[in-house]
């Protein structure tokens, strides 16, 4: 019997390590700065498209747990993620309200889509995907913000040029100017009021007012756009 409890003390003190090193506070991933030679195209080209101004611009994230966080949360408070944010992370499994990974799914198995998916099935991307009224702003539209060009992104820690994709649908987004920006992962997400407490978060945004340019889905400029967001993400995220 002394042997058997030995033998079970031994066990759970090597177990230990690897209880804890899943448990451990999950990190954001690190990304590099965007490439930016098709936002330079696009502003030099600027006086060619309409403008407007922002009527609104709000922010929305993936929030990420570590496993006994996630477990902490309630069915109830896991749905309320999902309808709100879209997406979340417990550990190393992304759960997504779209069909595609509602059930979740290991991230390093979706390296394209780790930060989570739009609502059109458009792999989410930290500080260049926004989300829109689609009957105002076709996806694949990009917006120039000027005074987002040289924000700090929270994912990658370095600063924007201003362009954004029209990559995801926002359900309650009904006017004109009315963008949510997709900030990337939140490790601090205030579930009551549901804003990231990271640092960086609350100065990526603008004021109502700031001007944008609209540069069409079916414009070469935009094309461009799209294409390098493709070749970043398919070469790992740089």
């Amino acid at each position: 019997m002394r042997y058997i409890k030995i033998f079970l003390l031994l066990l759970s003190l090597a177990l230990c390590p690897l209880a804890l090193a899943q448990d451990a506070e999950v990190q954001k991933i690190f990304i590099e700065k965007f490439p930016d030679n098709a936002c330079k195209a696009i502003i030099t080209d600027l006086d060619k498209v309409k403008t407007d101004k922002i009527s609104n611009a709000t922010q929305y994230y993936t929030p990420i747990y570590s496993t006994s966080q996630a477990n902490a949360l309630t069915s109830k408070e896991k749905q309320t993620l999902l309808e709100m944010e879209g997406n979340y992370v417990a550990g190393n499994i992304l759960y997504s309200y779209s069909d595609k990974y509602r059930n979740g799914v290991v991230r390093q198995n979706i390296p394209n889509d780790k930060f989570g998916i739009g609502s059109v099935d458009n792999a989410l991307v930290p500080c260049r995907t926004i989300a829109a009224n689609r009957h105002i702003y076709d996806i694949g539209t990009v917006i120039f913000i000027p005074g987002m060009a040289g924000k700090i992104c929270p994912q990658s820690h370095t600063p924007v040029d201003g362009c954004f994709l029209v990559g995801d649908v926002g359900g309650k987004i009904t006017e004109h100017g009315h963008f949510d920006i997709f900030a990337g992962e939140c490790m601090k997400y205030n579930f009551k009021s549901k804003i990231c407490e990271d640092k960086n978060e609350a100065n990526f945004s603008v004021p109502a007012g700031s001007k944008f340019y609209i540069v069409p889905n079916n414009d070469a400029h935009a094309r461009d756009f799209k294409n390098e967001i493709i070749g970043y993400i398919r070469n790992g995220w740089k």
